[in-house]
């Protein structure tokens, strides 16, 4: 399968077709990425090299539901123009760090979560 680099989508859409449903939200994405019209685009979320998450067998799926949800939460444009790949905490006092540092594909350092498999 062709590598892309960047691969947008719509979290919001994606969110409704999944019902909310974790695992769903990773099935779908995924086929998406494969080439199912799912209708996604038009959106600022973005995965930086998705092909390692989606082929990645030995990760739990909830922990790849978690590391999509936390990644669509990021700037495009920050990562267009600064080449920003983390989410930083400073703009997302809500999150549960107790829920995500136990996740092997987030790293959290310095108030930043760092993504495994775009570093």
């Amino acid at each position: 399968m062709n590598q892309r680099k960047v691969f947008l989508f719509n979290f919001s859409k994606l969110e409704k077709l999944a019902n909310g449903n974790t695992i769903k939200i990773v099935e779908i994405l995924e086929d998406y990425y494969k080439g199912f019209d799912y209708n996604l685009t038009a959106g600022s979320s973005y995965l930086v090299k998705p092909a390692k998450l989606f082929f990645d067998t030995s990760v739990d799926i909830l922990f790849k539901s978690q590391y999509i949800q936390l990644a669509a939460r990021r700037s495009y444009q920050q990562y267009k123009d600064l080449g920003y790949k983390h989410l930083d905490l400073t703009y997302y006092p809500d999150l549960n760090i107790e829920a995500i540092k136990y996740n092997p594909l987030l790293t959290i350092k310095n108030n930043k979560i760092y993504f495994k498999y775009e570093e």
